[in-house]
């Protein structure tokens, strides 16, 4: 089914807007969505069912049936978000005695919402001891960080220290282990102002 909006007027309901563009972070609460109607004919109007566009949408429709001026809204929930971009879903809406469903559109452009500077951090395999190493850990903008949780890495030795305008933290990492992993990484739960919990992961290279 493609989701395509038919326009702010669909049957004898009035919508402000039959699409809408909402922001989420990664790994936080998914977001709701609001779209308010009008019944703008002079008839009761019965809302039958909803199809959405996969199952990580769920609809709540208001009572039926939505008498002549009357104003209400179709609600649109959204589950978690994980992967960073842009999503386009939507709910198709059937109304009694209407061959064509209602298309309702939502785009949901999904931030991490913290990133690491650098991504990865690189030792040499045969190098003088082992040096530490520095990435910072960065709030969107406008964001700032509550508390940074780092998941034990054993080959390791991770510290941190928070800026001053909580917009960052700055992560001093030594190996810890005589030969650590080719591959491994440092993985943190980051809890931000407003209380969104999200998720990072920075990785650590030894290559020669």
């Amino acid at each position: 089914m493609a989701w395509v909006c038919v326009g702010a007027r669909a049957s004898t309901l009035d919508w402000p807007s039959t699409v809408r563009e909402v922001h989420a972070l990664a790994g936080g609460p998914g977001p709701v969505i609001e779209f308010p109607f009008v019944n703008g004919g002079d008839k009761p109007v019965h809302l039958v069912r909803a199809t959405v566009s996969c199952s990580c949408v769920a609809v709540e429709l208001p009572a039926s049936p939505i008498a002549p001026g009357q104003r209400s809204r179709v609600i649109l929930r959204v589950q978690s978000v994980r992967n960073v971009g842009q999503r386009h879903l939507g709910a198709a809406l059937y109304l009694d005695g209407e061959p064509q469903p209602v298309m309702l559109s939502a785009i949901v452009d999904v931030d991490q919402g913290v990133r690491f500077e650098p991504a990865s951090l690189y030792w040499p395999v045969d190098g003088s001891p082992a040096a530490t190493q520095v990435a910072e850990l960065v709030a969107a903008e406008g964001k700032k960080i509550d508390s940074v949780e780092a998941a034990p890495n054993a080959a390791y030795s991770v510290r941190m220290i928070r800026s001053t305008d909580d917009s960052s933290v700055r992560l001093e990492i030594r190996p810890a282990a005589a030969r650590p992993p080719a591959a491994s990484s440092v993985k943190v739960k980051v809890q931000l102002r407003g209380g969104s919990r999200v998720e990072a992961e920075l990785w650590l290279i030894v290559k020669s």
